[in-house]
């Protein structure tokens, strides 16, 4: 797990936090196993602050999907729901990762290119 609830709440900066301390450490943990599946060097790293918040931003993704779905609105005059249907809870972690540890050699597996 590379993120406590501790460094959750430090993290929010006073804003109100979608994940209760209760249930922190499934989410968590699960944010840890996605990360280590797309980052297969991580677990080698020391934890530093952009890897907690790496695994934070995943955790609040995956409360969020578990939560509400897809769902993108919701009107109960007649009862509708959209879904957003562009991109998968894998495709979106996967761009968060990336967004927080891409570069730092992290992600590498094995596999170069020859030009």
């Amino acid at each position: 797990m590379y993120a406590s609830y501790l460094d959750y709440t430090t993290w929010l900066s006073g804003r109100e936090p979608l994940i209760l301390e209760s249930e922190f450490d499934y989410y968590s943990n699960t944010a840890s196993m996605y990360m280590d599946r797309i980052a297969p060097l991580l677990s080698e790293q020391t934890i530093n602050d952009e890897i907690k918040a790496c695994c934070l931003e995943v955790a609040e993704m995956l409360k969020r999907d578990f939560t509400r779905g897809n769902v993108t609105s919701e009107n109960n005059d007649g009862w509708s729901v959209s879904y957003d249907t562009s991109m998968s809870i894998d495709m979106s972690i996967r761009d968060k990762v990336n967004f927080y540890l891409g570069g730092k050699g992290l992600m590498y597996r094995g596999v170069g290119v020859i030009c």
